[in-house]
Order: structure tokens, then sequence, then C-alpha cells
């Protein structure tokens, strides 16, 4: 069994606050990305202009893994607390961003 990333209710607290500011980055650049798109529709933009926002699709997809590492990260203190043990691996987390 491996050492847990949360060791204490501090660093829980810490992660759930980076999460919860992660999500609004990503939040803000779905809505850019969008923004993008709608102004491209209504030729206000140019392609070029949508190639210059291509670094945010990495960007986003940076995020979310790290986001995903401190959900389980939090995931398995949860479970510590609750339970007093670490669970094993359980299935995929789906992903939803409201924007």
């Amino acid at each position: 069994m491996s050492t847990p990333f949360i060791a204490n209710e501090f660093q829980y607290r810490a992660v759930r606050t980076r999460i919860t500011a992660l999500d609004e980055h990503l939040c803000a650049l779905a809505d850019l990305l969008c923004l993008a798109g709608a102004n491209r529709a209504l030729i206000k933009i140019e392609d070029e202009d949508l190639h210059d926002l291509a670094p945010l699709d990495d960007a986003i997809c940076d995020i979310t893994w790290t986001r995903e590492r401190l959900l389980d990260a939090a995931d398995e203190w949860e479970e510590l607390v609750e339970y007093g043990k670490q669970r094993m691996a359980s299935a995929p987390r789906v992903i939803s961003i409201k924007s």
C-alpha cells in the first residue's frame, strides 16, 4: 500500500480548495473557447486567431489530469477517515464541466 498524498485535515482542505480553483479555471477556459468559436462564426475573428488558442487544449488536459489526481487523493483521505483503511482502485470517474 502506498503512502497517502494527504496526511491530515489541513492538507485535505487545501486539496479541496485547489480542486475548486481548478474547476473554475476549466470553466473559464471552456467559456473562452466557446466565445472564440462564436466570434469566428460571426466573422469577428479569423481562423488564424483560433489557432492562437490551440495551446489552451493542452492546458485543459493538464489541468484535468492534475484535478483527477487530487480528486483521487481526496477520495482516498475520505475513505481513510470514514473507514480507517485505504480502499482499492475503483471505476474511473466521469467529469462534467458546466459552461
